[in-house]
């Protein structure tokens, strides 16, 4: 289920709708290795290009497993 596969999606919507803001987070692996996930990653990734492509986000970050997210890439 899409929902569990990614950890978080924060959507930030001006007040006229002129201004799509979104940060997207993907992890899917965890320290104890029995509550890793395989795809959140991939679902993040496709839940970042459909808000860029079909719904005209202007500024999509992405963080995933891949890049090891943390509160300063966020910055």
């Amino acid at each position: 289920m899409l929902l569990t596969a990614f950890s978080m999606l924060i959507v930030s919507i001006t007040a006229y709708g002129e201004e799509y803001k979104a940060l997207v987070i993907g992890i899917g692996r965890y320290d104890d290795n029995t509550l890793n996930l395989k795809n959140p990653v991939y679902d993040a990734e496709d839940v970042a290009e459909v808000l860029e492509e079909r719904y005209r986000f202007h500024n999509v970050v992405l963080l995933s497993d891949k890049d090891y997210p943390t509160l300063d890439k966020i910055n």
